[in-house]
């Protein structure tokens, strides 16, 4: 069942009263970017919210969990239009199994639902899309099937956001296992190459500088799409506001991110199992809080385990963040940037973190965070961290003014919003609203 959102009896984007008449763009979305509380959540409203200051957005999406009355309302709030497909966990494997048979990439085809297609291509048909916005590769059968029903007359910007390349993300994932994973991983690490090119779209971003030299990499093996680009991520600089460390008497280690989530899980579980006990053997009184949703059953399992305590989801996580020591992410695979890392610097806590979380951040490691390669690394560091508070506080300065420098979220969305702006000014000039002849032609294409 498809959903939309209303207002006073009619659709929201038949109520803009007397607002002037703005550029209108399509967001797509594999997830209802609210709240703000994971990755792709975070960057997506905040991708949201600058759109909306420039543009009347539309937003479609699909969402295995419901919509919230807040969601709902905050959607009300950044959007003129808004509407959403339920997705089961049945219909999501049925999805997937339907692309493997048809030869298509899992991951368009899980969040590709007809009835929402439908309501997208109405919605374009009958008032055109300046610009279109996909959000994760995810997304982009909806945004291909407006290029579609578009002449060239009337097409609109389209710009892919595919914040990490995730091709890269399952072929590691199809070096780790064996039989019949290691085929399925590999094949969506193949065809998903073929939906991140881009072809068809005028630009492609990434969010990081090392996300688009995989980008770039892929890019020269194939034909590729639009222009590529970075628009990086940001951290709200006002919520995760700094708070002096408490001191000595401090022996909590935090980890904050989604619980079911492959790469979060691993490195929780390895770090309570391989760092906890040897830290425990130093001081008894360490502990390591796991905070997040969707706590998985691998992520429960060591609850108890060395001082572990998986405290699960949370209605706010800064206090969590401003009550510890240090603030871990030991992810052995991580793409983009992470925004863990980020709000526990911009919170002023020491973060000691893989390599690999941290090549996607622009902070100078030994001043801004630490890293560490592997368990005595980390134990070392930790240990160092949790006996003298001072240096805790002194890194916890320099990782604050350092997302002070770089990563507030205005900044880094200014780029995108910019480039959409110039481009549809550009465009559009010379067009014009469709005519109702146009309107009966561009439903017959897209039929």
């Amino acid at each position: 069942m498809i959903h939309e959102a209303r207002q006073n009896g009619m659709r929201v984007g038949d109520a803009r009263g007397d607002r002037a008449e703005r550029p209108r763009l399509l967001f797509l979305t594999h997830r209802v970017p609210y709240p703000p509380d994971r990755g792709d959540r975070i960057r997506s409203y905040n991708m949201l919210k600058a759109l909306a200051g420039r543009f009347d957005v539309s937003v479609a999406c699909v969402t295995e969990e419901g919509v919230s009355r807040d969601q709902l309302e905050e959607m009300k709030r950044l959007s003129v239009r808004f509407a959403w497909a339920n997705m089961g966990k049945v219909k999501k494997a049925w999805r997937a199994g339907m692309g493997v048979v048809r030869g298509k990439a899992i991951t368009p085809s899980v969040f590709y639902d007809v009835e929402l297609a439908s309501v997208v291509k109405s919605w374009h048909a009958g008032e055109r899309f300046d610009a279109v916005v996909s959000f994760c590769s995810g997304m982009t059968g909806y945004a291909e099937d407006v290029l579609v029903m578009s002449d060239e007359r009337e097409k609109p910007i389209y710009h892919l956001d595919l914040v990490d390349v995730d091709s890269a993300k399952w072929a590691s994932y199809a070096e780790d296992v064996r039989g019949w994973k290691r085929w399925l991983y590999g094949r969506e690490a193949k065809l998903l190459q073929e939906v991140e090119r881009g072809v068809g779209a005028d630009y492609v971003s990434v969010v990081s500088d090392r996300e688009l030299e995989v980008y770039s990499a892929l890019r020269r093996n194939g034909d590729g799409g639009g222009k590529s680009m970075i628009v990086g991520n940001g951290v709200d600089l006002d919520y995760f506001m700094p708070r002096l460390d408490y001191g000595a008497e401090v022996k909590d280690i935090v980890f904050v991110g989604v619980l079911d989530y492959k790469p979060n899980v691993e490195g929780v579980v390895w770090f309570a199992n391989q760092v906890m006990g040897q830290l425990r053997e130093i001081d008894s009184e360490v502990r390591f809080k796991v905070v997040g949703k969707d706590a998985c059953a691998e992520v429960l399992g060591v609850d108890g385990v060395n001082g572990t305590e998986v405290v699960g989801a949370v209605d706010d996580v800064r206090p969590y963040i401003w009550g510890s020591a240090v603030v871990v992410a030991p992810l052995a695979l991580a793409r983009g940037v992470q925004n863990k890392v980020l709000e526990a610097m911009s919170c002023g806590r020491t973060v000691v973190c893989s390599p690999a979380a941290a090549a996607g951040v622009d902070a100078m490691v030994g001043r801004d965070l630490f890293t560490a390669k592997n368990a005595g690394e980390y134990v070392k560091l930790i240990s160092r961290l949790l006996k003298y508070p001072e240096a805790r506080e002194v890194v916890g300065q320099a990782a604050r003014r350092r997302m002070e420098e770089r990563y507030g979220w205005r900044a880094a969305m200014q780029p995108l919003v910019e480039l959409l702006s110039r481009n549809v000014g550009a465009k559009g000039a010379a067009q014009g609203q469709l005519s109702a002849p146009e309107v009966q032609q561009a439903m017959k294409r897209a039929a």
